[in-house]
């Protein structure tokens, strides 16, 4: 049968209501059998409702067990895919989900969420990740580190992104799936030194996807630790801001604690200013002028051994790669990179400051609008990160002496003041609420944080812990907490961090030796800062 004609008797079938649902059983790894299903049929009724012009997941070799999601027409609808019975796991363990992606519409991005449960009950979505397919037989694997504590189950769901981008995955296929436990130590293996990196800049430091800058450079140097005033998805922390230019930078410049290496990636926003092809020249050298202000402050610090500056990525806006309007904002870029190279080669202090060329490898690729765009995509920062990692294994300076793991904790702050029980203001940003359960009223504890509600199944006695995030940009602020039918105590408030796991209770800012440590964080010796 030909696809268009498939698709022809698929939708008749979907909208006459008599498409059966898909159960088949798919081997893991261990060899369990495992039943997947189409999501709308795990779901009520409204769920299926919605669904009812989308095509169920189709078998294409049944005896690999292999699924093809198909939409309609329009490719707008996405349609998960999601494991029927939820798979056993330990919540003080970490597990990795993956397999093959065997056929795609077109190259996109894929979603995989997990759903946690405890005793049965689902309680909510963990760990969204996405990642990049653009090819057939594309091998992917994605952490579960999140499990909140009494997490008895989890299911995956995996299913391709439906943006806005022309690059949106459609149809796809996948086959050797597989769940399963990351042996033994909750902590990561630390080398014997850590390299602390601070790294500035605008949204392309963290915004969205960007965090996926600082994992991709883990996997080159996992000796890097992150430090800085902020925390993004992974919880890696950084000092980057939504929306600055350099001038925001200067201002805030202050504010960055210390840190050995530097990494200074900012400058785009400044280009937007030119809207003409008179005006580049003019703010591209203000625009130089500032970022050589920023690295000569930076690299005159006295804990500061390297100042690393970025020349700005090209541009183009995200999900309109053929898009014309931001070719002076581009061309403004360009330049000012033709005047840090300029001054670099005269009056910048020799070894203090490194260049990291990323305009000319970046324009060199050739779906550089695809993945680059204004904010890359995960694709995107495995090209950058590879750039920065090579650059950073030459010039930047290792801290003195060895890690010794069992001696050193992580710098945790809280910040519920203890006095008055509310939370001091924070930045913009991931944040981690966790709390001791003294009584409820109701057999889920409900509460809120500014305007998001949450409801846990919890008993006294319990810790709950959620994630929650502030939003890009804005002030800092306190987070607004109240819990609606019920008490808590040890009431906490911290930076995310790469266990996506609470840390242990503590007040003010104090070293956690009890939680798990990942790589990305700074080991403190417990003895001393």
């Amino acid at each position: 049968m030909k696809r268009s004609h498939f698709f022809l008797v698929v939708t008749a079938l979907l909208l006459a209501g008599r498409v059966p649902a898909e159960d088949r059983s798919w081997d893991f790894e261990d060899g369990t059998p495992q039943n997947w299903r189409n999501w709308g049929t795990v779901q009520n009724d409204e769920m299926r409702a919605k669904s009812k012009n989308i095509t169920t997941i189709t078998t294409e070799n049944p005896a690999q067990g292999t699924r093809a999601m198909i939409f309609r027409d329009d490719m707008t609808t996405l349609n998960p895919y999601m494991l029927a019975a939820p798979i056993q796991v330990k919540s003080t363990s970490r597990y990795v989900f993956g397999g093959k992606i065997r056929r795609l519409h077109q190259p996109g991005t894929v979603m995989v969420d997990f759903e946690w449960s405890r005793d049965g009950k689902p309680q909510s979505w963990i760990e969204r990740n996405r990642f990049e397919v653009g090819t057939a037989w594309q091998d992917f694997e994605v952490p579960l580190n999140t499990l909140p504590g009494g997490a008895t189950s989890v299911r995956p769901a995996i299913f391709p992104h439906a943006g806005n981008s022309p690059a949106d995955t459609g149809a796809i296929a996948v086959d050797a799936l597989y769940f399963k436990e990351i042996p033994a130590d909750t902590h990561d293996v630390f080398p014997d030194h850590q390299t602390e990196l601070c790294m500035i800049g605008d949204s392309i430091t963290w915004y969205g996807e960007g965090d996926h800058f600082r994992r991709q450079l883990l996997r080159h140097m996992p000796e890097l630790a992150f430090v800085g005033t902020h925390t993004a998805k992974f919880g890696y922390s950084h000092a980057g801001e939504g929306g600055n230019s350099t001038p925001h930078i200067l201002k805030r410049l202050n504010a960055t604690p210390p840190a050995r290496n530097y990494h200074l990636l900012a400058g785009v926003n400044d280009s937007a200013a030119a809207r003409s092809a008179d005006q580049v020249d003019a703010v591209a050298a203000g625009t130089a002028e500032r970022l050589i202000q920023i690295a000569e402050a930076l690299a005159a610090r006295p804990e500061t051994e390297r100042v690393f500056l970025g020349t700005i990525f090209p541009c183009v806006p995200d999900g309109r790669p053929d898009a014309t309007d931001y070719q002076f904002r581009d061309a403004a870029a360009a330049r000012t990179n033709e005047l840090l190279r300029q001054r670099f080669s005269t009056d910048v202090p020799a070894g203090k400051i490194i260049l990291v060329e990323y305009e000319k490898p970046l324009r060199a690729l050739p779906d550089w609008k695809k993945i680059i765009r204004l904010h890359p995509t995960p694709a995107g920062y495995v090209h950058v990160a590879a750039i920065l990692a090579e650059s950073l294994r030459r010039h930047a300076v290792a801290s003195p002496g060895k890690i010794d793991r069992a001696a050193c904790g992580v710098e945790v702050t809280n910040f519920i003041d203890p006095a008055t029980g509310l939370c001091r203001p924070v930045l913009p940003g991931w944040y981690t609420v966790s709390f001791q359960v003294e009584k409820m009223d109701d057999r889920e504890l409900t509460f809120k944080i500014g305007k998001q509600s949450f409801s846990l199944a919890l008993q006294p006695g319990d810790r709950g812990q959620v994630e929650y995030f502030t939003g890009y940009i804005g002030m800092a602020r306190p987070l607004e907490i109240s819990f609606e039918n019920g008490t808590v105590s040890h009431l906490m408030v911290e930076k995310t961090r790469p266990s996506r796991q609470a840390s242990v209770y503590g007040e003010g800012t104090f070293i956690d030796t009890v939680s798990p440590m990942r790589l990305g964080e700074k080991l403190v010796p417990i003895s001393g800062k």
